[in-house]
């Protein structure tokens, strides 16, 4: 598990089952339409012990929210096939659905008027690219003021 990073304080139903470590696994879902993406983020947060869902679209991430908890949601703000609310109505759900969630919101560009949007629904909104040791810091953070 990511240093400083802890499952104490979370909802059960938000840890996946991490027997080796004696330990539930932090549960994380993964938002973007790029494969390469969610990849390099389900790598290596699985590799910090989340369990770690991915979805290439909205559709396919509400799905997912339906069947599971989650401790952190990332979500690119812009999904192939949907305008850049997409990202947006993904949080919105999880606010909705699962308040808990901490929430943070990845895109290579926004309009001011959405990137306002986004700060005021998602807990954190970054620029890509963004380093994984700075998303990782980010995450830390948010967990521990959960």
């Amino acid at each position: 598990m990511a240093a400083g990073i802890s499952a104490g304080t979370l909802d059960r139903s938000q840890r996946g089952d991490d027997s080796s470590a004696g330990q539930k696994a932090l549960r994380m879902l993964v938002v973007d339409d790029e494969a390469p993406i969610c990849f390099a983020l389900s790598s290596y947060f699985t590799a910090r012990g989340f369990e770690v869902d991915c979805a290439d679209s909205a559709d396919k991430a509400e799905a997912l929210l339906r069947d599971a908890r989650y401790a952190v949601l990332i979500s690119d703000l812009r999904l192939a096939g949907s305008n850049e609310m997409h990202g947006l109505d993904i949080v919105a759900h999880v606010r909705r659905s699962q308040p808990e969630t901490r929430c943070i919101v990845l895109t290579a560009y926004a309009p001011p008027e959405v990137e306002s949007k986004a700060r005021a629904i998602a807990d954190v909104f970054l620029y890509k690219p963004v380093p994984l040791e700075n998303l990782a810091s980010v995450i830390d953070r948010l967990l521990k003021e959960t």
